[in-house]
């Protein structure tokens, strides 16, 4: 006892409380709502971490479309030593050269470039004079015909452009299907959840109306025969109730699994599914907010305009060729004196200037013709698909509309359905007490009121996930949500 008393005053003196224990985080159920199950789905859900992953380089591959049309720097540095021995005589030299250069691509399809050229030599023997004859080369080249203007040279910056809108969205539709998926699994745990209570209630009420019918045959009021079926009735809610049980182990499961947590954390039991209030738009309203936002159709856009920059590019390429080069070289003499330094490039003594002109013609050339016609075929033919998927965007939203609304119509006809049935088995139970109405019946209407319960719970979940379903369609998911992206 003595040394008891030792320890637990060595635990206190240490902070450790030996009769309150801190519990266990992992082992304790947690509760998470619906907008905790989301968020925790966009940080941990490895589609969604993927998706983010890969926007390093969609973003990457961008930035080096833009840099085609960026100043371009480069510097090359060269030395060489010769030591030669010939006959006995020796000879040697040292040269070394520098040389930066600079170059850009215009908008127009042209290229101005800058180099300059510093060799520097110095024999080893002899005189040993060291001779410096540096030259700056500047020239210019712009096509006249093919190749010329912006509205060609930037379809590889354009096309870039909507390569990164086009990751974008799919990033935006990513995340759109993951929030979509973890309310309808979320709903799945929740009607999981709020099946297996109504079974166990539906198991409380069958239990207490055989304990009514026992007292009843004690007294003699009603035939020992009819406790079959009660007892039947006893021993099929036990089975709904085991079966009830995997299905929501199932649920859970398969929700945890989607936000990337440990399949074995126990959750708290979800009862109940709240959704944001809104406002169901109507049918005019929703097609014309799909056709704003809808995923699938904005890329089919985006892939009309690649289409169609794709045919001006095959018709520029049916152009004859028409370049105009202008080169002028400063500087670049030989020996010393004026010649030598940085004065050779400014004396005027050394320069050369360069005007060419090169001209080609295609002549039945049948690839480059090829090109053009398999562009403007496949201009038509996105045309014609770009078409069709507006008009299925159309009917998809049609459709996902009346579903909504008929969801939201079953909902409560379903509510109506459970009172009645409530009413029903109220006046029965109240019958039997009196010898009014048969077992049979009252296990009848006990029954069809846990049908009508679960149903019920089936509607709602069919309500909410259409909903959810349809506001993936018009592709306004985020919104509804208040998620806002990190492009």
């Amino acid at each position: 006892m003595r040394y008891c008393r030792i320890i637990i005053f060595i635990w206190v003196l240490m902070g450790i409380n030996p009769i309150y224990a801190a519990p266990d985080p992992v082992s304790q159920p947690q509760f998470l709502t619906l907008q905790d199950a989301i968020w925790l789905g966009l940080r941990y859900n490895p589609e969604v971490r993927n998706a983010e992953i890969a926007r390093v380089l969609d973003k990457f591959n961008l930035r080096l479309a833009q840099n085609q049309f960026e100043v371009q720097y480069a510097l090359t540095g060269k030395a060489n030593f010769t030591d030669t021995v010939s006959s006995g005589n020796r000879s040697g030299s040292y040269s070394a050269s520098l040389t930066p250069s600079a170059s850009i691509n215009t908008t127009w399809g042209g290229n101005i470039s800058v180099t300059s050229n510093n060799p520097l030599s110095h024999p080893v023997t002899g005189d040993g004079r060291t001779t410096y004859n540096p030259g700056v080369t500047i020239t210019a080249t712009q096509p006249l015909l093919q190749g010329f203007g912006p509205d060609i040279t930037l379809i590889p910056l354009h096309n870039a452009w909507d390569a990164e809108y086009i990751a974008r969205l799919n990033l935006k539709d990513t995340v759109i299907g993951t929030i979509t998926t973890i309310i309808k699994l979320y709903a799945a745990v929740v009607q999981a959840q709020t099946t297996l209570t109504t079974q166990q209630a539906a198991l409380e009420a069958a239990q207490a109306t055989l304990k009514k019918y026992q007292a009843l045959v004690k007294v003699g009021r009603n035939a020992p025969a009819d406790l079959v079926q009660f007892e039947g009735t006893v021993a099929s809610s036990q089975l709904n109730i085991q079966q009830a049980e995997i299905s929501l182990q199932q649920a859970q499961l398969t929700l945890l699994n989607t936000l990337g947590l440990d399949p074995n954390m126990p959750l708290a039991p979800l009862t109940k599914l709240t959704m944001p209030s809104r406002k169901i738009p109507t049918l005019a309203e929703s097609v014309e907010i799909a056709l704003q936002h809808n995923i699938g159709y904005q890329q089919a856009l985006i892939g009309m305009r690649k289409t169609r920059r794709a045919v001006r590019s095959a018709e520029d390429q049916q152009r004859w060729q028409l370049n105009l080069t202008v080169s002028q070289v400063q500087g670049g003499g030989n020996g010393g004196n004026t010649n030598a330094g940085l004065k050779s490039i400014t004396n005027e003594k050394n320069h050369i200037t360069t005007v060419g002109l090169a001209l080609t013609v295609p002549i039945d050339n049948l690839s480059v013709k090829g090109k053009l016609v398999s562009a403007k075929v496949a201009l038509q033919q996105a045309e014609i698909n770009l078409a069709a998927k507006k008009r299925g965007l159309i009917q998809q939203v049609t459709s996902g509309y009346y579903t909504v609304l008929n969801a939201q119509q079953q909902l409560g006809k379903s509510q109506e359905v459970i009172d009645r049935a409530a009413d029903s088995l109220r006046i029965a139970q109240k019958k039997l007490e009196f010898g009014r109405t048969t077992p049979f019946e009252v296990n009848t209407l006990q029954n069809n009121l846990t049908t009508a319960q679960v149903a019920y719970i089936g509607t709602e979940n069919n309500y909410i996930t259409s909903i959810a379903s349809f506001d993936q369609l018009l592709g306004v998911t985020l919104d509804r949500w208040s998620v806002r992206l990190a492009y």
